[in-house]
């Protein structure tokens, strides 16, 4: 999942504090990550590079089938949460016990990545444009047995540019390893989304990034699981894709039947669409807590107050 790689990371994402991380990883509840490795044609199944060992996320279990590995994330106690492209799943390995699927699901618009095509994403600089990116990659998938002694995980609300997320995933640490199966955590910021994807840059100096084994696995932010792993580029260590899954809300919602965690999560309406607003902190303005050097505190940038005074979008 995290391998430590050297790169360029801007300053302004390394000065968040190591208080404002710890309570966002405590904030997600339990959770865990999982993908083969295996690129499916123009593809990159995503692990995470520059994590480290996870104890925690319990909601999360590896989907298995065809000798491939992806992950999931239980978010009702029959439904899971994945990615499209992990459609080959057989078995859900959770808790320490297996699990049959009945069925996954593929959103109707899932199509692979096109080189003929690029998906423009809104970032902080200005648009950016990527070519061989999937679109609509994610599915739900229905187990033949109620997962007992876990927790499912709660669908999250919406995303915004430079909202800090946990990562969780089964995958390599490096491209080029195959270390894959040990689930790893760590973070990074949303840099750029389209309405329906979001992407994150870089790895190394405390940022995590995905590659082959990660795919299918969620981000966490305030609790809920706000993206669900899509592809990394072919060097880790430069971006990973999320689907938003507050876009996807109300096709999920109908897909489990009833059986979601909380009830389903955010709705539509948290699209992820980038917009760059200034919801004020607890006490004083944006503008004097950015004078006084406080955007990275956590009750600021992280916790989605002051994004553009502090220059986050």
């Amino acid at each position: 999942m995290m391998a430590f790689v050297r790169m360029q990371v801007p300053a302004a994402l390394l000065r968040i504090t190591a208080a404002a991380w710890a309570a966002l990883l405590l904030s997600c509840g339990p959770a865990h990550v999982g993908d083969d490795g295996e690129p499916e044609d123009s593809e990159r199944d995503p692990f995470i590079s520059d994590g480290r060992g996870d104890k925690g996320h319990p909601s999360v279990g590896k989907i298995l089938g065809s000798n491939r590995l992806c992950t999931g994330t239980l978010i009702g106690k029959r439904t899971v949460l994945t990615a499209a492209h992990c459609s080959f799943g057989r078995t859900f390995r959770i808790g320490g016990r297996t699990h049959n699927f009945s069925w996954i699901k593929r959103h109707p618009s899932y199509r692979r990545g096109n080189p003929a095509a690029t998906v423009t994403f809104k970032t902080h600089k200005g648009p950016a444009a990527f070519g061989l990116v999937a679109v609509h990659d994610i599915a739900v998938g229905r187990l033949s047995l109620e997962v007992k002694g876990v927790t499912p995980s709660r669908l999250g609300g919406g995303i915004a540019l430079g909202r800090p997320i946990v990562v969780v995933g089964f995958g390599k640490t490096h491209e080029n390893r195959n270390d894959q199966g040990k689930k790893r955590v760590g973070q990074n910021w949303v840099d750029g989304t389209t309405g329906k994807m979001f992407l994150y840059y870089g790895s190394g100096g405390g940022m995590s990034n995905i590659c082959p084994g990660d795919s299918g696995g969620p981000s966490f932010y305030g609790g809920g699981v706000v993206g669900v792993h899509s592809q990394s580029s072919i060097d880790c260590s430069q971006r990973g894709f999320d689907m938003i899954v507050s876009a996807y809300a109300s096709w999920i919602r109908k897909q489990a039947g009833g059986d979601l965690s909380g009830g389903g999560g955010g709705g539509d309406g948290g699209n992820g669409s980038g917009s760059c607003t200034d919801r004020p902190p607890p006490s004083f303005t944006c503008a004097q807590q950015k004078k006084w050097g406080k955007c990275n505190k956590p009750w600021m940038v992280p916790a989605g107050n002051c994004l553009k005074t502090c220059g986050k979008c």
